[in-house]
């Protein structure tokens, strides 16, 4: 039995030597594999050796901005207190610091349908509803009126005062009647807002003629009224004396005007 190992040992001993150096090789690899990843004890997984960091990256887009926060501090020039809610300080708002406001005054009658007598008067047949035509003002702050030449004939479009803004206005005539059957009918006069389709006469005087004994007929009408800017107003008269009656150009009692108030709302 001792010879028949010895002898196998001798036999093989090439192989035997193999096998041996094979076995140890491997279990000295996998030792230093866990030596080299050995799991720390808090994580359980193998440490891994990090290097240096790396140099920053590029700026991002800049972000929306926020919105603006309110005004503080105190108010200057013609406000006082602080902001965000200053006041105007007392005896800053002045005349001169007004925007201009809308105002006209037309005068002088001028008849549409006669240049002959159109640079002395206008004509008002009787019994006919007729706007009064005026060819010059004693001013106009905005446009209100368009004056008119007598030749070739004036325009009945001087008879409008428009608004050229929203809101209340107050509206003033007057007229002074000829001496021409002055002690005969009726005479009126009113102001008509936008004569058309639904045409308004929010005032109006109606008496009878008076005759020269008193001075003569003369009549005067105010109102205030809330007009859109391009609507306009008229001076309207009427008599019934039976023949045709002068407005006299170079009489100052013959006139509408119109000024702006304020706003309607």
């Amino acid at each position: 039995m001792g010879r028949s190992i010895s002898g196998y040992i001798r036999q093989h001993h090439v192989g035997l030597i193999a096998a041996f150096i094979a076995l140890t090789g491997t279990a000295y690899a996998s030792n230093q594999v866990a030596a080299t990843h050995e799991p720390t004890a808090d994580t359980g997984k193998a440490k891994i050796k990090r290097g240096p960091p790396g140099p920053p990256g590029p700026q991002g887009i800049q972000g929306i901005p926020g919105q603006v926060g309110p005004s503080t501090g105190p108010a200057g020039g013609d406000l006082t207190g602080s902001y965000p809610n200053p006041a105007i300080g007392s005896g800053k708002v002045t005349a001169d610091k007004f925007a201009v406001l809308p105002a006209a005054r037309a005068t002088m009658p001028a008849d549409p349908n006669n240049s002959l007598s159109c640079p002395t008067h206008q004509t008002i047949p009787t019994g006919t509803d007729t706007a009064v035509v005026y060819s010059g003002e004693d001013f106009d702050t905005a446009g209100l009126h368009e004056t008119t030449p007598c030749v070739p004939a004036a325009q009945t479009i001087a008879s409008l005062l428009t608004a050229p803004r929203a809101g209340i206005y107050q509206v003033d005539a007057g007229v002074k009647w000829g001496d021409e059957n002055n002690t005969v009918g009726e005479r009126f006069l009113g102001v008509l807002v936008n004569s058309g389709t639904n045409p308004v006469v929010p005032v109006g005087s109606r008496i009878p003629a008076l005759g020269d004994a008193v001075g003569g007929t003369e009549q005067a009408v105010s109102t205030m009224v809330s007009l859109n800017a391009g609507e306009y107003v008229q001076a309207i008269v009427y008599q019934n004396s039976g023949s045709d009656i002068s407005l006299l150009r170079n009489q100052d009692r013959n006139f509408l005007e119109m000024h702006w108030v304020g706003p309607a709302s």
